[in-house]
C-alpha cells in the first residue's frame, strides 16, 4: 500500500517520494524542466514578428495609472508590472518574463505535489512534463496577464492544502489566506476556487481541518489582503460586477455542457486526459488518495460549474489541473500500469509536437492559418472575433501598423485641426497600442471608451476634431455634425481587418457631456 505523504522530520533519511538521494535527483530534474520552460516561453514568444498581446499593452497602460482597482481586473497585475518596468524596462521580453516564471513555478510545483503524494522520480518528472506539455497552459504562460498568476496561485494553494491534509502545521492556514487574498487581488475568479475549497472541506473528512482557530484566521487574512480592492469597488459602486454581467451577455461565446467538456480536453491536450482522470480517480476512489479527497472534490465542484455555466472559456479552471496531473502520474508509476506507462510517454511527446505550433509562435501567420485549418482547430473564444489564426495569436498582430495608419490620417489634417485633434479608440487594445507606439509617430493624445479607459475619461479638453476608430458611425453621427471615412485599416490576420478610421468635426455636444453615453464594457 502506498505511504501517506507527510512532512519529513529533521534528520530523516526517507522522504515521501523515496530516499533523500532519489528526492534530490528528482528535484534537480524538476528544476531543469522549469528552467527550460522559462527559456522556451520567454524566447519563442518574440519570434516571427508576433508582438505584444492586446492585454499586455492594456496592462502597461494600467501600470502607468496605478489604482487599487480597475473595471475589468483587480490591481495586483498592474502593480507587479510597474515594478517589472522599473527594473527591466518595457520591452517585449521583459514584459513576458513574469508570466514565464509563473509557468516554470507551476511546472515545478506539479512535480513537488507528486512527491508529496508518494511519487518517485518518474512520477515527479511526468507530472512536471505533463503540465509543461498542456497547450492551453503554454498559451497563458506566454504573455503577461492575470491568468498566468491565477494559475500559479491556485496551484500554490492546492499544494498548501495537500500539506495540511497530510498533517502539516495548522498555522499554514495563514499562508493559504495570504495566497487566496493575493489571488483575489489578481483576479476575482479566485473567489470561485476559494468557494469550491470551502464546500469541499465541509463535504469530505477534511472537515476536521476546520477545527481550531487557524483556518478562520486564514480566512481573515485573505479578507484583509483583499480589502484595498474591496474598498475601491465600494467607492466605484461595484463597477466590476457590471463589467462581468456585460461580458457574459455580449462578449463570451455561449457553450453547451458538451462543448465545455470538449474545450477542457482540447485546452489541456486530449492525450493528457487519461492522466488527469487517473488523478481524479486517485483522489476520489483509491484508498491511497483518501487523505487528499478534498482536492478531488474541489476539482469536481469546479468542473461542474464549467458544465452549467452559459459561457465557459476553457481557461477558467486551468489552475485546477496540475494537482490532478500530479496524482495521475503517481498512479501511472505503479508496476501494474507498466504497459500504459510505456505507451503514454511517447504518445504524449507526439501529441505535444502536433499541438505546440498552435500554442507557441513556431509558424508564421500564413503557416499557422494553414496548419489550424488542416487540424480544424481554431476555437472562437469571444463573439465577433474571427480570424484565420487563433485569437491568442491574432491579438499579437498589427499594432504598430494600426498606429501608423492613424498617424497618417492625423498628418493629412490641416495644420490648425491637427494640433488640436484627439484620437478616440473604441477598444482598450487599440487605445493602449497607440499609447505605446503612437508618440514616435506624432500621436500625442489618445482616449478610449472601453473598460478602464472609460473610467479614465475624455480629459479636460473638448476637441473640435476627433480621429476615431472602433467606434460606430451611428455614435459619431450622434455627437458630430460632420463625419467622414478617412481611411481603412487592413490586416489580414487581425480582428480589426477592414476597420474604418473616421474624422469627426463640429461637435454637437462636448465629449465630457457625451461621455456617459459612450461607455463600453465587455
Amino acid at each position: 500500500m502506498m505511504r501517506h505523504a507527510r512532512l519529513p522530520a529533521v534528520g530523516e533519511t526517507e522522504a515521501p517520494g523515496g530516499s533523500v538521494t532519489q528526492t534530490n535527483l528528482a528535484t534537480g530534474s524538476l528544476l531543469a524542466i522549469a528552467i527550460g520552460y522559462v527559456l522556451l516561453e520567454a524566447t519563442l514568444n518574440g519570434w516571427r514578428g508576433y508582438g505584444f498581446f492586446s492585454d499586455e499593452l492594456y496592462y502597461i497602460a494600467c501600470s502607468k495609472r496605478l489604482a487599487f482597482g480597475y473595471v475589468d481586473h483587480p490591481p495586483l497585475a498592474p502593480f507587479l508590472l510597474r515594478g517589472v518596468r522599473a527594473v527591466l524596462g518595457d520591452s517585449l521580453p521583459a514584459i513576458r518574463i513574469p508570466a514565464a516564471v509563473a509557468g516554470a513555478a507551476t511546472v515545478f510545483l506539479a512535480g513537488r505535489m507528486a512527491w508529496r503524494l508518494g511519487g518517485n522520480a518518474f512520477a515527479q518528472t511526468l507530472a512536471a512534463l505533463a503540465v509543461a506539455a498542456a497547450p492551453g497552459l503554454m498559451i497563458l504562460f506566454g504573455f503577461y496577464s492575470t491568468n498566468a498568476f491565477e494559475i500559479l496561485i491556485w496551484v500554490v494553494c492546492a499544494d498548501l492544502v495537500m500539506v495540511l491534509t497530510a498533517g502539516g502545521d495548522p498555522r499554514l492556514w495563514l499562508a493559504v489566506g495570504v495566497v487566496l487574498g493575493l489571488g483575489l487581488e489578481d483576479k476575482h475568479t479566485t473567489a470561485v476556487f476559494g468557494a469550491a475549497l470551502a464546500v469541499s472541506l465541509v463535504a469530505t473528512p477534511a472537515r476536521r481541518l476546520l477545527r481550531g482557530p487557524w483556518p478562520w484566521l486564514g480566512l481573515l487574512v485573505a479578507l484583509l489582503v483583499f480589502v484595498p480592492n474591496l474598498i475601491w469597488e465600494v467607492r466605484h459602486q461595484w463597477i466590476s460586477l457590471e463589467f462581468y454581467r456585460t461580458a457574459v451577455a455580449v462578449k463570451n461565446v455561449p457553450t453547451s455542457s458538451l462543448g465545455a467538456a470538449f474545450g477542457q480536453m482540447l485546452f489541456m491536450n486530449p492525450v493528457i486526459a487519461p492522466l488527469w482522470l487517473l488523478g481524479l480517480w486517485f483522489y476520489l476512489v483509491d484508498h491511497a488518495g483518501r487523505p487528499w479527497r478534498v482536492l478531488g472534490a474541489v476539482f469536481v465542484t469546479l468542473f461542474a460549474l464549467i458544465l452549467i455555466a452559459p459561457s465557459s472559456r476553457p481557461d477558467r479552471i486551468a489552475g485546477a489541473y496540475p494537482m490532478l496531473l500530479a496524482a495521475g502520474a503517481v498512479v501511472l508509476e505503479r508496476p501494474a500500469l507498466r504497459l500504459l506507462r510505456n505507451a503514454f510517454v511517447p504518445v504524449l511527446a507526439a501529441s505535444t509536437a502536433v499541438l505546440a505550433p498552435l500554442a507557441l509562435p513556431l509558424l508564421s501567420p500564413v503557416g499557422l492559418a494553414s496548419y489550424a485549418a488542416t487540424l480544424h482547430i481554431n476555437p472562437q473564444i469571444e463573439i465577433q472575433r474571427r480570424s484565420p489564426v487563433p485569437q491568442w495569436v491574432a491579438d499579437r498582430l498589427g499594432w504598430e501598423d494600426l498606429a501608423a495608419a492613424v498617424a497618417a490620417v492625423l498628418r493629412g489634417l490641416p495644420d490648425g485641426e491637427r494640433q488640436n485633434a484627439t484620437v478616440l479608440a473604441g477598444d482598450y487594445g487599440y487605445a493602449a497600442a497607440l499609447e505605446r507606439f503612437g508618440p514616435a509617430m506624432g500621436i500625442t493624445r489618445v482616449i478610449g471608451n472601453h473598460n478602464n479607459y472609460f473610467l479614465w475619461g475624455p480629459g479636460d479638453t473638448s476637441p473640435s476634431v476627433v480621429v476615431a476608430f472602433g467606434i460606430s458611425r451611428r455614435d459619431l453621427d450622434r455627437l458630430f455634425a460632420k463625419v467622414e471615412r478617412a481611411a481603412e485599416f487592413r490586416c489580414d490576420f487581425c480582428y480589426q481587418d477592414r476597420m474604418p478610421i473616421w474624422v469627426a468635426r463640429e461637435p454637437r455636444i462636448s465629449l465630457a457631456e457625451a461621455w456617459p453615453s459612450l461607455k463600453h464594457f465587455e
